[in-house]
């Protein structure tokens, strides 16, 4: 089970191959991740950076954030025991900057040896604490 995961060291932007798409955003192929600050990153597509996406790490706003990575992610990520990941969850800013969300249910997973990335859909009957809609606002 993961619990948690740290950024790249020393790295402020990686470019990651998509393995398993970003839910609605199938025809992507690859993002970069660019840190913003400790809790906050940018995904932009690669060859669009007008596409993009505010990400967060989710172990900084929810302690008893974990969740078991599928066999088939680990597999598709080339995770192996010691492998460093980080994983971020896609944040859907709203104004105010309170009333923003973040969708804990669908994790991203990054292998940052591999440089590859997968979204993960965890199910809502296995992880019935997490939300696909948490208001930011319950962290500030």
């Amino acid at each position: 089970m993961i619990k948690s995961a740290q950024f790249i060291d020393g790295q402020k932007s990686m470019v990651l191959e998509i393995t398993s798409p970003i839910l609605g955003f199938e025809s992507l192929q690859s993002v970069t991740l660019e840190e913003i600050d400790s809790l906050f990153a940018t995904l932009y597509a690669t060859h669009e950076r007008s596409l993009s996406f505010t990400v967060c790490n989710p172990f900084a706003l929810l302690q008893e954030y974990a969740f078991d990575i599928p066999d088939r992610t680990k597999e598709q990520l080339g995770i192996q025991e010691g492998s460093p990941i980080r994983v971020v969850c896609i944040v859907v800013p709203r104004t105010p900057i309170e009333a923003s969300t973040v969708n804990f249910l669908a994790p991203i997973v990054i292998n940052t040896q591999t440089q590859r990335m997968a979204q993960v859909a965890l199910d809502k009957l296995s992880y019935p604490h997490f939300d696909t809609q948490k208001p930011i606002s319950d962290f500030i």
